[in-house]
């Protein structure tokens, strides 16, 4: 059925996604992220099976959300994509609660995507330093 063809292609992306190591994410990622942003605007567009059955319990959304984070912070340019992509999973309750786990990505959204996530404080975590403060062993 067209539905699980579609549901497949979206859980291939999102496993390809994942296995990609974050470092390679801003040199690699965008074949990846188009295949993935293809096959979840096809699954939303879809009118019989509403979109949470098609991917609601797609895993691993932690990586997926780490890829999308990464690749939102490195390729400018498909911001805008990223974020139509996130439009989209955030009408998904089990992926916008892994979304808002993604902290950095959420707060790095614009507002208007920010503001699907409804009230969310998205307070900077004091307690991962970035790589800059971060003690560079062997300095």
């Amino acid at each position: 059925a067209p539905a699980d063809d579609l549901r497949t292609k979206v859980g291939e992306s999102i496993a390809q996604a994942a296995a990609l190591p974050i470092k390679r994410v801003a040199g690699d990622g965008v074949p990846i992220f188009n295949a993935l942003s293809k096959a979840i605007l096809h699954a939303s567009a879809n009118q019989d099976i509403p979109l949470e059955a098609l991917v609601g319990d797609l895993e691993p959304k932690d990586k997926l959300c780490a890829f999308l984070d990464a690749l939102h912070e490195h390729k400018r340019i498909y911001r805008k994509q990223i974020g139509a992509v996130i439009r989209i999973l955030v009408q998904v309750p089990s992926w916008k609660e892994a979304l808002l786990e993604a902290k950095h990505l959420v707060a790095s959204l614009p507002e208007d995507l920010q503001a699907l996530f409804g009230d969310v404080a998205l307070v900077e975590e004091p307690a991962h330093l970035s790589f800059a403060e971060s003690p560079v062993a062997g300095g």
